[in-house]
């Protein structure tokens, strides 16, 4: 036991935080949290990181790429493989890849390491480009897309993964928002560089291209992306695995892709093959959320995720952003190309100003959000300029000038930007730790079925709304959309229903879009950074309130005793070692 002599019979009774112990908890606060905004998981020298961000963007501008290439090239692979009726699958057996497996990936990524299943998607992707471009008939082309969907989407999660584990919080955003702008970019261009390809050189260099670059990308991967792995055997990581989970997914979403797109089209809605396919995706759908909630040792989708409110608000944002912006993306070269007759080319590269807008939306707010915080705001502008965008994009009509369209695409582009990878990097700092890499490919699915969601929609209503318009005007000339050019202002009607669709499906969804926003919580690091700080001091006088048990006795000897004009003060502190006595009033308890 140790005695203190002399001590401020102030500080015991009142207790007070004095100016100077004040500062310091600020001070202890602000450098909380700016080494929380700094940290990484993995760090990186500057060489090694650069090739392995260029690696990174390069393999996603590849992946992104391919949903979109091949579309100008339809027609010629079409007419060499004699396949009118079956070319449309070289896109939907892509999408299909893409989106069933995206979740699988994260989860994977946790069982088997990061950089073994970038590599693995990579190789995956390279092959199949080659096989595309070797293919002899439509079939092989078909198969070997589907396999290169699963390959591009693994790629597209890992990217996002890969980037939150070497990149500090501080810079993050702004990564993200590179990642978004090339995403966004190559969906633009993807149709430009396909009808590039096909007219001067041959459609298979479309594919070809993608193996030298996914062979560069494997070797820097492979020898600078240092990421620890889990240190269980290969067996054991393969037990983990949730077989069952996955089949159901699988099959659920597959399910659901097919009754979307066939509906309507190959089939009639109320045909009993679209019933069965989403018969099916319901009763799959519904097992595996059983299967993931009672029997998964390692699920897909663990639900303790969307404890966290932000979350379940983030990948509902990704959907119904996913219906505004992919649904509009995707379709809105139908307006051009078919209600305007302008070529594929022109039409890619009248939504240039779009694309450059959703860079500088995603790669300024990542920058400002790094800088200074308050990702929620950006959300919001975000999703309130949505609306207006969506509403604008309305009104492009067969004479609409390209001077208006030109800063609409700007307005509706930069609102997406300030949307995109945000959710992502919201999920990942609002998720626990373990979560990061599951909770980053959620985003990305919920978003890609989004997408189907819309342009299945707006598809949907352009065939209902071209012959009821039409037949408005000539009552007794029955036509559908594959009339469009066969009859009497075809293109005016058309692109009519076009604008309906746009009212009917990315209004309402913009809308909802921007009240998700509304309902955001705290987010750490990248938020409210003056009530993060609030919060940190506050942790900081908590701790400080609760040290290890220290009795005080306060003697007041009035024998004539050694020192009996002073106050003696006896702490106990178990076995512990007491190496400093200037106590701070808040390191110190007064025990009655």
């Amino acid at each position: 036991m140790e005695e203190i002599s002399n001590v401020d019979q102030n500080i015991l009774k009142d207790n007070p935080m004095n100016s100077e112990n004040k500062e310091q908890h600020i001070e202890t606060a602000k450098e909380t949290l700016k080494k929380s905004i700094d940290a990484v998981n993995v760090e990186l020298s500057k060489t090694r990181f650069f090739l392995v961000i260029l690696a990174l963007i390069v393999s996603l501008a590849m992946s992104s790429l391919d949903i979109s290439i091949v579309s100008t090239a339809l027609p010629t692979i079409s007419d060499q493989f004699n396949s009118k009726d079956e070319y449309t699958w070289v896109i939907t057996a892509y999408m299909l890849g893409n989106t069933s497996f995206q979740p699988m990936f994260g989860k994977f990524a946790d069982i088997f390491g990061r950089r073994p299943v970038m590599i693995f998607a990579l190789v995956l992707f390279a092959s199949t480009s080659a096989i595309c471009g070797a293919a002899q008939n439509i079939k092989m082309l078909i198969t070997a897309r589907g396999f290169q969907g699963i390959a591009g989407g693994g790629i597209l999660g890992m990217t996002n993964i890969i980037i939150a584990d070497i990149v500090p919080l501080r810079q993050r955003s702004m990564y993200m928002g590179v990642v978004g702008a090339v995403f966004a970019f190559t969906s633009v261009i993807g149709p430009l560089i396909g009808g590039l390809f096909t007219e001067y050189i041959s459609w298979r260099w479309a594919f070809y291209i993608n193996v030298p670059i996914g062979v560069i990308a494997v070797i820097v991967i492979a020898l600078f992306v240092n990421i620890p792995t889990p240190p269980e055997t290969f067996l054991e990581k393969f037990l983990k695995i949730d077989f069952l989970g996955t089949f159901l997914l699988v099959v659920s979403v597959v399910s659901l892709l097919l009754g979307l797109s066939w509906g309507g089209s190959k089939y009639s809605w109320s045909s009993l093959t679209i019933i069965l396919l989403f018969v099916g995706f319901s009763i799959g759908f519904i097992i595996y959320l059983l299967v993931e909630w009672k029997v998964a040792k390692e699920p897909l989708t663990p639900f303790q995720i969307f404890k966290n409110r932000n979350v379940g608000l983030s990948c509902l944002i990704s959907f119904t952003l996913g219906i505004a912006f992919l649904g509009f993306t995707n379709t809105v070269s139908l307006l051009y190309q078919d209600g305007r007759k302008i070529s594929a080319v022109m039409a890619g590269l009248r939504l240039v100003p779009q694309s450059v807008s959703i860079s500088v939306g995603n790669i300024g707010s990542g920058y400002l959000i790094g800088k200074y915080g308050y990702v929620e705001r950006y959300m919001r502008i975000g999703g309130f300029f949505l609306i207006i965008g969506s509403y604008l994009v309305t009104l492009f009509g067969t004479n609409f000038k390209y001077i208006y369209e030109f800063f609409i695409l700007i307005v509706y582009g930069m609102s997406v930007g300030l949307l995109l990878q945000n959710t992502v990097i919201i999920t990942q700092q609002s998720a626990p730790k373990k979560f990061l890499a599951i909770g980053t490919t959620l985003n990305n699915f919920f978003r890609l079925i989004g997408g189907v969601f819309g342009v299945t929609l707006v598809g949907t209503i352009i065939a209902n709304k071209f012959p009821a318009y039409y037949q408005e005007q000539y009552p007794n000339d029955i036509v559908t959309v594959n009339d469009v050019h066969k009859v009497i202002d075809g293109e005016i009607y058309y692109t009519k229903a076009i604008q309906t669709s746009y009212r009917f499906i990315l209004i309402p969804s913009s809308i909802i879009t921007f009240i998700f926003t509304l309902f955001y919580g705290f987010v750490p690091g990248i938020g409210n950074r003056k009530k993060e700080l609030e919060m940190n001091e506050k942790k900081l006088k908590e701790m400080e309130a609760k040290p290890k048990e220290i009795e005080i006795n306060i003697n007041n000897d009035n024998n004539n005793n050694n020192n009996s004009s002073n106050d003696t003060i006896d702490i106990s502190n178990d076995d512990s070692k007491i190496t400093d006595l200037s106590l701070n009033s808040s390191d110190i308890t007064e025990k009655n």
